[in-house]
């Protein structure tokens, strides 16, 4: 995938750090990257070009989007992802089909980090892509609740950082130390210059072992009284202070390190805790003041202090005041279970991962069809046979099934297929339709395979990956029950057919903890790729049955897709982890395949059947 990251950086701010570490992980998993920006200050993983995005007059915006357009055609951009309010306007035209005409089929989202400006073209067109990506549940809430974006375009994804490199702190460090870390631009700016005038003075004055650090941006965004008031500081109380402007992240992580406290918001109090190291959340919006396990749930919501969910900002400095006081008198460590959920919740490598499906989603929507029919049966069987389950159909009638596609001009397509055409590498049939077998039944493989390739068509079969599991024993058990065996599914393979995961026990995943799904996703996968030769690009849920857990596991699992009977998105894109299929039973005829197969039908059963 050729991505590139757009930005409007004029100093150094988090979603810049945060860009450049998403970037090295896209690399690492063999992407080609790039970016745009007016400057970086952090080292990049791919080129920089370097273009006035932050100036918002309009012969420069125009400018800016001709320039893209010209970018993303000739470097073949796949996706295209804005990580700011000026760059989203930018790439919203820039990406966008403009008097018949389009740079090529890029795909678009946004990482939103903050609250956006409110006006009438807000609602009247989204500037911020197919998808967009929160930083923390605050924003989700804004971007729904006031901007009006429809919830199944928002996904909370935080920005990630690398720990692996920092473990966590075993004990605190000797002495008192505090560092103020953060811009010293804009209301951030602000917060510090209370701390530095209302309340530094007295802690160096109460505390004589204290020493403080402040660092992050340059003093000149500072009031005159703020920066004599911190000269005076200096003099008084000779090597107790510590006054940097930009720091290196290595020099910033030793800052982290060393300190007994660190006051900060967004990335930098997520360093610091994920290392162990307390932290006074104190951001644009609220204080949360020093965070343990009361209240991380309520700080992970406003990125630590940065986004509150309304307008209001809520900070009491005398409750500042107070923590700090309170932290000074009886310095106390980050509880181990804080630190750890940090670790988890913004670990880089779980970060990049989940934006990369936001990213398949988006090619998805921008490349697939709408709708596209994806048949599902279970057993191909002779004519006496019979089961309650409806879960059958005759190999006499599967052969007018296929008869009636031909007719239709329809043309069969993989789950690989699908990938491949999002990315770019392959183009879809004009009718592409998908046949899927579910279990895995050897009376199937001995009637199906023969008709579709008789056909010409390809089909995905969905497999179990216990392999000593040789009948189908969560049902009635019957002579259709058996399974094929490891032989028959290498025949599958060389015959060009796909195959799917279907579990590795055929549970309801949807009561299984998180740990038992990820299991059952994982030892399938390995079973069967071991099996076929195959990648596993897709996943059956049997019976149907997930949750947002099960949907987790599949995508950690390393699947593309997972795919759901009768329930599940309008489109493929829609929700990628809950595919919708459609029921074929025993008694439908050339009618229902017509009928089923229509661009309408899943909007008439969602109607119809409420799912």
């Amino acid at each position: 995938m050729r991505i590139l990251h757009v930005l409007s950086q004029t100093e150094l701010t988090g979603s810049e750090v945060y860009a450049a570490a998403l970037g090295a992980e896209q690399v690492a998993a063999g992407h080609a990257v790039a970016y745009v920006s007016d400057k970086l200050h952090v080292p990049v993983p791919g080129e920089l070009h370097a273009q006035p995005i932050s100036r918002r007059r309009w012969p420069q915006r125009i400018k800016n989007i001709i320039y893209l357009r010209r970018l993303i055609a000739a470097e073949k951009i796949d996706l295209v992802h804005a990580h700011s309010r000026a760059a989203s306007w930018i790439c919203f035209w820039a990406t966008r089909r403009i008097f018949g005409r389009s740079p090529n089929a890029a795909a678009y989202v946004s990482t939103v980090h903050g609250r956006q400006h409110l006006h009438r073209s807000t609602k009247a067109y989204c500037v911020y892509g197919q998808r967009m990506i929160a930083v923390c549940e605050n924003v989700r809430r804004h971007l729904e609740q006031e901007a009006g974006f429809t919830k199944e375009r928002l996904s909370v994804i935080p920005n990630g950082l690398s720990f692996n490199e920092w473990p966590v702190r075993s004990a605190m460090p000797a002495g008192l130390t505090i560092s103020l870390l953060g811009r010293s631009s804009g209301p951030k700016g602000v917060r510090a210059a209370a701390v530095i005038n209302e309340m530094l003075p007295g802690l160096l004055e109460k505390y004589p072992g204290l020493r403080f650090n402040l660092a992050g941006g340059p003093l000149k965004n500072y009031e005159d009284s703020t920066r004599a008031n911190l000269s005076m500081l200096a003099e008084k109380y000779p090597g107790r202070l510590n006054i940097c402007e930009y720091v290196p992240e290595k020099e910033l992580s030793r800052l982290v390190f060393e300190s007994s406290l660190v006051i900060a918001s967004g990335r930098i109090a997520i360093h610091a805790l994920g290392r162990g190291v307390p932290v006074l959340a104190l951001g644009e919006s609220a204080c949360h003041g020093i965070v343990g396990e009361a209240n991380l749930e309520e700080a992970m919501a406003s990125n630590f202090g940065d986004i509150l969910a309304d307008t209001e900002a809520r900070i009491d400095i005398a409750a500042v005041a107070a923590a700090l006081v309170g932290f000074c008198a009886k310095p106390s460590e980050v509880a181990a279970s804080v630190a750890m959920r940090v670790r988890e919740e913004y670990q880089l490598k779980e970060v990049a991962a989940a934006v990369e499906s936001i990213y398949f989603q988006a090619l998805l929507e921008k490349r697939l069809p709408e709708r596209l029919p994806i048949l599902m049966y279970h057993k191909v069987v002779e004519p006496e046979y019979s089961s309650p389950h409806k879960t059958y159909i005759t190999e006499a009638n599967f052969a007018k099934h296929l008869g009636v596609l031909d007719r239709l001009g329809f043309s069969s397509v993989t789950f690989a297929d699908l990938e491949a055409a999002a990315l770019g590498t392959r183009a879809l049939p004009r009718k592409p339709v998908m046949l899927t077998f579910d279990d895995g039944y050897r009376g199937t493989h001995r009637r199906a395979l023969p008709l579709l390739k008789r056909h010409g068509h390809r089909a995905v079969f969905y497999l179990l990956g216990d392999r000593a599991r040789a009948a189908n024993d969560w049902d009635n058990h019957d002579a259709e029950s058996a399974l094929i065996s490891d032989a028959e599914v290498r025949e599958l393979s060389a015959a060009g057919m796909e195959i799917g995961a279907h579990s590795m026990s055929h549970r309801h995943m949807d009561r299984l903890s998180l740990a038992d799904s990820l299991q059952e996703a994982v030892d399938a996968k390995a079973k069967l790729e071991a099996l076929s030769g195959q990648r596993m690009i897709s996943y059956a849920y049997p019976y149907g049955s997930l949750s947002a857990d099960a949907k987790r596991a599949v995508r950690t699992a390393g699947y593309p897709f997972g795919v759901a009977t009768d329930s599940g998105g309008l489109s493929v894109a829609e929700d990628p982890y809950h595919v919708f299929r459609v029921n074929m039973f025993p008694h439908d005829g050339a009618l229902q395949v017509f009928k089923k197969t229509l661009g309408s039908y899943r909007g008439y059963y969602r109607r119809k059947r409420g799912k």
